[in-house]
């Protein structure tokens, strides 16, 4: 709930009060019901200022009697030396002469007639606000910023706490799921920093984090591998491809921005990319080259293990994130990276890398200015490529981290590999859209087959799936469908051929009168799509591993504890980062509708 309204009245009003506190609450604000009695003594003032202080503006419920006691005149000062909107809402109205002289020129209505404009409709807080108060809408008011600023401050304080908690070290188990909610303790549902409508639809995530080998893994590699061998690439491999200190980073923006938690991918990075396309990775190559099992797994396991890592750790990940970023509206990946970029001269560091960076490009359009050909459909616009997320959430992370002398690039050392999460997302959100304009306007659509088969392959963006990549060879590279000696090998009936290549045609069929809604209303979907505020922004935010992370010469501390972490900068790093998110939330941002 964004605005809070605080509602004084007398015993007598006790009835009117509560229902305009009904009201209130229906429409998403939440009140806090003050009475007095008439022979009360005034308030000390400290209460008075303690409880307006919270709240975003105030009502007095009065009558054409109570509105004369001295109370009402003393507190109705304290609320405008405040700085906070006030209104008066009559029971039993006054004449204009019967008011107190200061309060003649304030707002005041009957109480039925506001109560009547609330319940006419379904305005959003905003609106609410302005028919109380007669204001504009208000995002960030002065009463949520000092609730803001309360909660950051108590949260930074209490961060030490966190230390130790994840045991980060190289496991080798079978007890562990892939990818796990680390729930936030401190969680508060009736805490609100930021407008309701985001509620649920922010996703912090660490995909780099993990400590995870499965046993069964470990020990057909170390069969294959001697000791020596065996320490220097998985070892030392998980030393180096580990991103230290981004689940603490993590924990700490959950607990400041007020989520429920974030979502961890368990499985150790040196065997499992998840931001990467599934395959393999050869000896020896460059980062942006990579698949999604590394070297040596990659080269080691049989072909059964392979597919065994890929359907029993990455496509369960993929099935969990697709339920968690399904409604997001923002969805913030957590990284730490090394403090030296590379370098081809043996024995030599290469230059030093900012304290942090933030990835929102993909790495095709930063080098070509279009979408990569042959991974993702070509109907994905390539302008789409040039931003992953709301520039105006990349400027304000980026301004506020550099005024709190953190220094920031953009998009360095590297932008976001064509595999990466933050662009298979976006690619999904974007043909999920266009499914919802299309199926609006062809509702026969959502029945047929051939349209079921087009969509399933628009939206596989891991690529894992071989009907998918049937369809896509026939369309894009024009392969022929299985031929009668293929249909023989599988035990399938003579006609299976001519039965597929009917089947694909209506698929083709199907695909192009997609193309043709797409292409005959480019400018108006896109540009919908460009300025809808429900258009999920996606984007990687990378620290320096030694400013969180404790190091010993060029290696980390592999094993968690309370003096490993750096912890004030953490706390710096995590309250900068928080600040300039809700800032954006509250300032920034047009509030999300429920769809695209």
């Amino acid at each position: 709930m964004l605005y809070q309204v605080l509602i004084r009245f007398e015993d007598a009003e006790s009835e009117a009060a509560n229902q305009l506190a009904d009201v209130l609450q229906t429409r998403g604000v939440r009140t806090e019901l003050a009475s007095r009695t008439i022979h009360d003594d005034a308030e000390p003032p400290v209460n008075i200022r303690n409880a307006v202080d919270l709240a975003d503006g105030v009502v007095f419920v009065l009558s054409a009697q109570s509105v004369e006691r001295p109370w009402v005149l003393f507190e109705c000062g304290t609320v405008l030396a405040m700085d906070r909107p006030v209104v008066f809402l009559f029971s039993q109205a006054p004449t204009g002469e019967s008011l107190p002289e200061p309060l003649r020129n304030l707002r005041r209505f009957p109480l039925e007639t506001i109560v009547h404009r609330l319940n006419v409709g379904e305005p959003p807080t905003p609106a609410v606000h302005d028919v109380l108060f007669g204001l504009p809408p208000i995002r960030a008011t002065k009463a949520l910023r000092n609730r803001i600023s309360a909660h950051l401050n108590t949260t930074i304080a209490h961060l030490p706490r966190i230390a130790g908690m994840f045991g980060e070290g190289l496991q080798i188990s079978d007890q562990f799921e892939p990818v796990s909610f680390v729930t936030n303790p401190e969680y508060d549902p009736d805490l609100h920093l930021f407008p309701e409508s985001y509620k649920d639809r922010i996703v912090i995530d660490t995909i780099h984090g993990g400590d995870f080998i499965p046993a069964q893994i470990y020990r057909s590699l170390a069969q294959r591998l001697s000791d020596q061998m065996l320490f220097e690439h998985v070892n030392k491999g998980y030393a180096r491809e580990k991103d230290w200190g981004c689940n603490y980073i993590a924990a700490g923006l959950v607990r400041a921005l007020n989520l429920p938690g974030f979502y961890r991918v368990n499985i150790a990075r040196v065997l499992l990319d998840f931001g990467r396309f599934p395959g393999i990775t050869r000896a020896n190559a460059d980062y942006l080259s990579r698949f999604a099992i590394n070297y040596p797994f990659s080269h080691y396991l049989s072909h059964a293990e392979k597919k065994k890592v890929l359907e029993d750790y990455y496509d369960r990940i993929s099935e969990t994130y697709e339920k968690a970023v399904r409604r997001a509206v923002l969805k913030l990946a957590v990284h730490t990276y090394d403090k030296y970029n590379p370098t081809d001269m043996p024995g030599e560091k290469g230059t030093l890398r900012p304290e942090s960076s933030i990835i929102y490009s993909t790495m095709a359009y930063h080098t070509t200015k279009r979408m990569p050909v042959g991974l993702f459909d070509p109907y994905y616009p390539d302008e789409f490529g040039e931003f992953t997320a709301d520039r105006k959430l990349a400027a304000r992370i980026s301004l506020d981290l550099e005024r709190g002398g953190i220094a920031v690039g953009h998009n360095h050392p590297y932008a976001l590999p064509e595999g990466s999460v933050e662009v298979r997302a976006q690619v999904w959100f974007f043909f999920s859209y266009l499914r919802k304009r299309f199926e609006e306007m062809n509702p026969d659509s959502r029945v047929s087959p051939a349209y079921e088969w087009v969509w399933r392959m628009l939206l596989d963006t891991n690529l894992r799936s071989a009907e998918s990549e049937m369809l896509r060879s026939y369309l894009h590279m024009f392969r022929r469908p299985p031929s009668d000696w293929a249909a023989g090998v599988f035990g399938l009936s003579a006609g299976f051929p001519e039965q597929l290549e009917g089947t694909l045609e209506r698929a083709r069929e199907a695909y192009e009168k997609i193309g043709d809604f797409l292409y005959g209303n480019r400018d108006q979907i896109i540009g919908d799509y460009r300025s809808s505020n429900r258009r999920p922004s996606s984007l990687g935010i990378e620290f320096r591993k030694d400013h969180i992370w404790t190091y010993r010469g060029d290696e980390p501390v592999t094993l968690d504890g309370p003096d490993v972490l750096h912890m004030a900068q953490l706390q710096h790093v995590v309250g900068v980062t928080a600040q300039s998110i809700l800032t954006y939330l509250n300032e920034d941002r047009p509030e999300p509708s429920d769809t695209l």
